[in-house]
Formats: C-alpha cells, sequence, structure tokens
C-alpha cells in the first residue's frame, strides 16, 4: 500500500522512487520482486498536495513539485502554491535529506543524466541545469516558447513532449544541444 494520487514511479538499480502529491517513498525490490519500503519523505502537511514527478540517479532524489489550480494538481490554498526543483541526499536510503530547493514557474517531467538535469517546464519549455553541485542547480540551457510536459532521455536522444508536439534533441555533446525534430498533433 502506497497511499492515493501516485504521480510517478521511476526504477533504478532495484530501488523504486515512487513520487505521490504528498510524499517521496522509496523501496527497494528483494530478489524475488518483492518491494519493501525504505523511507517516506513527506513534503508539506495533508492540506497541501501537488504534482510530483521524481527520477534518480542512484545517490541523489530530484523532484519536481507543481501546484496549480487549472491542472488539476492537487488542493491547495492560493498562499501555498508550490513550484520547485527539490534534491535529496539519499545515501542512507531510509532518511533521505533535503539539500537544496530552487523555486521554478511551472515544473514538469524530469531525467538525469550524469551530472546534467533536465526539465520540463510548462509553456517555458525545457531547461537543463548543472547539478555537479547539488546544492546549487545551475541552469545551463534551455529552448523555450512551447509547451512540454514530460521528457525521456534515451543514449544521447532527448524526447520532450508537450499537448501539441514531440519534438526530439541530440545532447549526446551536452555543451552543444541540437535541436532535430518536431512532430505536431
Amino acid at each position: 500500500d502506497v497511499g492515493i494520487l501516485i504521480e510517478s514511479l521511476f526504477h533504478f538499480e532495484g530501488s523504486l522512487f515512487i513520487g505521490s502529491a504528498g510524499a517521496l517513498y522509496i523501496y527497494t525490490i528483494d530478489e524475488e520482486g518483492i518491494p519493501r519500503r525504505e523511507s517516506i519523505t513527506e513534503y508539506f502537511g495533508e492540506e497541501i498536495t501537488q504534482c510530483d514527478p521524481v527520477v534518480s540517479d542512484g545517490n541523489y532524489a530530484y523532484v519536481t513539485l507543481r501546484s496549480s489550480f487549472e491542472f488539476n494538481c492537487g488542493f491547495v490554498q492560493r498562499e501555498a502554491l508550490v513550484n520547485e526543483l527539490r534534491i535529496y541526499d539519499i545515501s542512507d536510503i531510509e532518511e533521505p535529506v533535503e539539500i537544496t530547493r530552487r523555486q521554478m514557474d511551472f515544473p514538469a517531467g524530469l531525467g538525469i543524466t550524469g551530472d546534467f538535469l533536465f526539465v520540463c517546464e510548462g509553456n517555458l519549455g525545457v531547461k537543463l541545469f548543472d547539478v555537479s553541485d547539488r546544492t546549487q542547480p545551475a541552469e545551463i540551457w534551455s529552448d523555450e516558447g512551447f509547451e512540454t510536459f514530460d521528457l525521456i532521455l534515451k543514449d544521447g536522444l532527448l524526447i520532450v513532449v508537450g499537448p501539441e508536439s514531440i519534438r526530439q534533441y541530440d545532447y549526446s555533446d551536452i555543451t552543444d544541444i541540437q535541436f532535430l525534430t518536431e512532430i505536431e498533433y
């Protein structure tokens, strides 16, 4: 039992990261495939919920939290809207430690490759952060002017999904990301 309002599942080397509207759950999966809960990291009190994608590189968990009245991302009071990137040190998987928060406008799907984190940011397109210093993620690239909500990283190919199109980029040279194509629908 993981609770309600599950937003995302991310598997990495035998650990399962589950993002819900109110918490980050971390499970390990035993050799028989049975998940065992290791920790729960609650974001706020019970009165606040938000959309919550999560990814991990095995040492850190990266979570984007967003709350909105327009996109049904949970119940919040107007003064309690949250739109941020959070990074947790998970070296002790039973006791994750939040190490940073970065305010954003409308963060959504994300993906990690080495020390680089791609984040969708609603109508602000897609952004790339250098997270080599996990306490101070630095934005180093963006492509704006279109709406995004999720992305996939695969062998140097970045696939960005939005409500009107899918865009592909070559990120094999992280210092020179190249737009490849767009498929509108």
